[in-house]
């Protein structure tokens, strides 16, 4: 009778050595995971209120601000000279037949503002849906173009705010309340579901959130005037980009793909948005990235919607559509990726 007895490991409970995966790489212990996060938050918070404040303190002038210059040639011409050299690099000017036609532009978004001369007088045409440091500047502007020109001011503001929020935050304010919602939804859908639950839910996540957010500020406080259902769409519409986009990149990098998104849209996002700082009056870089992002074509979508009857839609939406189909392709090619392991 046999009476040998199968090779155990010791203690029976321990796989051997050689059954290991020679390729795994070394364990990361929680502590030191601890560590590495408790000195990146810090890095963090730094980024965040050096991007998001250190903008609202910078010295606040404006460069290539398009504007418009209308009326008869002489005015014209000094109020073109007087730009060039007492603001130089601030304004990118664009001349108009008649103040009719400027007018227009700006309603059309065009140009942010335009000054009207005639013999007599000059008028300031701004638009308070850009923001009241567009307003103020411009209207500051004019007022040194007609003292130098011995010139009657006037201003025509032909995109107002409305009464229920005649200091214009609601934008910024539905902006707020849809960030931190669509990053919590990227890290949740990530780690709770499946792939392709993940991509049927970002949808579902961004209606739910919009939703509540636009109630919160239209129905809720009243504070969404004209074109607020259009912005409820728009807010879904963001969050689909970020939540999308933060998926695609989570397939595409793993979990750090949560925090390169929470970066661009709260950091870099944020600062460059002109929900505080219109994009003129920051740096270049920041500037020419803002339009780029999230929440920069959501505000200029927005105002879009509520003060210009539309226009200008057409690029924002176009920008928030590309992040939103990067997204879904990111989260395609992680699902061929791993079906080919």
């Amino acid at each position: 009778m046999n009476t040998s007895r199968p090779t155990t490991e010791p203690d029976g409970l321990s796989p051997r050595t050689d059954d290991l995966d020679s390729t795994a790489g070394p364990a990361i212990s929680p502590r030191w995971r601890l560590s590495a996060l408790i000195m990146a938050l810090p890095a963090v918070a730094v980024l965040i209120f050096g991007f998001f404040t250190g903008a609202s303190v910078s010295d606040m002038k404006p460069h290539a601000m398009p504007l418009g210059i209308a009326g008869p040639p002489p005015t014209v011409g000094d109020v073109g000279r007087q730009l060039a050299t007492g603001q130089r690099g601030a304004f990118r000017t664009r001349p108009y037949t008649s103040a009719g036609a400027a007018e227009q532009a700006v309603r059309n978004r065009e140009v942010v503002a335009a000054l009207c001369g005639d013999s007599t007088a000059l008028t300031a045409v701004i638009a308070g849906g850009e923001g009241s440091k567009v307003s103020q500047s411009i209207t500051a502007l004019a007022q040194q173009v007609a003292t130098r020109a011995g010139l009657r001011l006037r201003v025509h503001d032909v995109a107002p705010l409305p009464d229920s929020d005649p200091q214009g935050i609601a934008l910024s304010t539905l902006l707020g309340s849809l960030l931190i919602p669509g990053i919590v939804a990227v890290a949740v859908i990530a780690e709770a579901l499946p792939l392709t639950a993940r991509a049927l839910l970002v949808p579902v996540a961004a209606i739910v959130a919009g939703l509540a957010a636009f109630t919160m500020l239209g129905p809720g406080l009243n504070i969404l005037s004209g074109g607020s259902w259009q912005v409820a769409g728009l807010s879904m519409l963001y969050l689909v980009a970020i939540i999308g986009a933060g998926l695609g990149m989570v397939c595409a990098l793993g979990p750090p793909g949560v925090a390169i998104v929470a970066l661009t849209t709260m950091t870099l996002g944020n600062a460059t948005s002109s929900a505080n700082v219109p994009v003129w009056f920051l740096p270049d870089w920041m500037s020419a990235t803002g339009p780029l992002l999230p929440p920069n074509v959501f505000m200029a979508a927005g105002r879009s919607l509520l003060y210009f009857d539309g226009a200008g839609l057409t690029q924002p939406i176009a920008v928030l559509l590309a992040w939103a189909v990067g997204g879904y392709l990111l989260i395609v090619f992680g699902r061929v990726r791993r079906g080919r392991r």
